[in-house]
């Protein structure tokens, strides 16, 4: 089954520097998913100035629980980059095969 994970970053002075202290790490564990195909796609919310703001993942898994420990297991939770998590059940339209 199919989620959107939609996770905004903290809106204060040291959400950017948290954000970019643990990209590395959010970016291998992105790899795996994908290597393990539970990540169809992944990309950053920018704001009007370019700057990154957040994330949006499709993954597939098999039910909401396995979505939610994936997103919470993230580095960007761990590390205090994502502080508004939203996760929706979605049907791939086209992308996915």
């Amino acid at each position: 089954m199919h989620f959107l994970i939609t996770a905004y970053d903290g809106k204060d002075d040291g959400a950017p520097a948290r954000r970019q202290a643990a990209r590395t790490e959010h970016l291998e564990n992105a790899a795996r998913l994908y290597e393990a195909k539970q990540l169809v796609s992944a990309s950053a919310i920018m704001n009007e100035a370019g700057v990154m703001i957040g994330s949006s993942l499709i993954v597939d898994f098999p039910d909401r629980a396995a979505a939610e420990v994936a997103a919470k297991a993230d580095p960007y939770v761990k590390h205090g980059v994502w502080q508004d998590i939203r996760i929706d059940a979605i049907r791939m339209a086209y992308g996915a095969r």
